[in-house]
């Protein structure tokens, strides 16, 4: 999820949430846009058989980020017991999972859905959470409502994509 800054506030279950117009979207066949109202970020989405890509474009921000969130899935009837969120910087891939159990699943008591997702840039700045409690700097965290956050200066340059 693309936002501006990052608190405790936004690692909650819809603390990231961004309100948006339909007048914003277009959306055809394999692809779909709209803007943010209330960060002015404007959101691109399109998908391959195995690669969704994202590009976000932010307003001139040295805030500008992208949450990881692990903990959290927007189906009323699954629930996320746990979850791992990792940062390689030499990469710049983010990678973990979301232990989900719900509908299809919970018999068998859930499944890991599993991630990896390519950075387009080097972030300025990077951290996790867990519990709420931001971790700035940290690279990785495992435990049951955990997440990562990458910063960019979008001063220069207001895109940013993300290869999952």
């Amino acid at each position: 999820m693309p936002t501006l800054g990052i608190n405790a506030e936004k690692t909650a279950a819809r603390g990231h949430t961004s309100p948006f117009r339909h007048e914003t979207e277009k959306s055809s066949p394999g692809y779909y846009a709209v803007r943010l109202d209330d960060t002015s970020i404007d959101v691109e989405l399109t998908a391959t058989a195995r690669v969704a890509f994202h590009r976000y474009r932010f307003p001139a921000s040295k805030e500008a980020t992208v949450l990881f969130d692990t903990s959290h899935i927007l189906a009323n009837s699954v629930t996320v017991s746990g979850g791992k969120a990792s940062y390689d910087e030499a990469t710049k891939r983010v990678s973990g999972y979301a232990h989900v159990q719900g509908s299809y699943s919970e018999r068998k008591g859930g499944v890991k859905l599993y991630y990896v997702a390519q950075l387009s840039r080097t972030p300025t700045g990077f951290g996790t959470w867990n519990a709420g409690v931001l971790a700035a700097g940290e690279k990785s965290v495992e435990d049951k409502t955990v997440g990562a956050y990458f910063t960019f200066d979008t001063t220069a340059d207001a895109s940013v994509e993300v290869h999952v």
